[in-house]
């Protein structure tokens, strides 16, 4: 007989909390950081969508990639990738050859599936909000000026 008072824990607490607020989570991490991690082996870790599009993994923290070191990316190792590349490199070339960016990819394969052009604009966006409402802190950050960030 099965106990009726166990329950299967969830496996983050981030399924409590809507992908719009996820997401926004992720993008005031790695503002605040001034960095993403990304899994890396002689090329990025990537995946697919379900329907089959490519799609770059990347992640807020690092114990979150570590995770997924297993498999087919047993052999990669965590690289720290700073705001400014992400944003100035990356995030074009990934517009460019019309992939898409995995936030946050769990062992289960949650995920928040992002167009890269989306993702510079919000960046962008938030960046300017806090450089207009706290240049202080934006200048401590040591991060690109909103009006440098362009997609190509």
């Amino acid at each position: 007989m099965k106990n009726p008072h166990y329950r299967k824990p969830k496996s983050t607490a981030q399924s409590d909390i809507s992908i719009q607020d996820n997401y926004l989570n992720f993008l005031d991490t790695i503002i605040t950081q001034g960095y993403v991690f990304g899994l890396y082996n002689e090329g990025w870790a990537l995946c697919a969508t379900h329907t089959g599009q490519q799609s770059l993994a990347i992640w807020s923290h690092k114990n979150l990639a570590s995770m997924l070191m297993r498999d087919d990316w047993a052999n990669y190792k965590i690289q720290k990738v700073t705001l400014k590349l992400f944003l100035e490199k990356i995030i074009p070339y990934l517009n460019e050859v019309k992939y898409i960016l995995s936030l946050n990819l769990s062992p289960e394969g949650r995920n928040i599936q992002v167009n890269p052009e989306k993702m510079l604009l919000d960046l962008k966006s938030t960046l300017y909000k806090l450089y207009i409402s706290r240049p202080d802190l934006y200048e401590k950050l040591d991060l690109p000026l909103p009006r440098n960030i362009r997609l190509h």
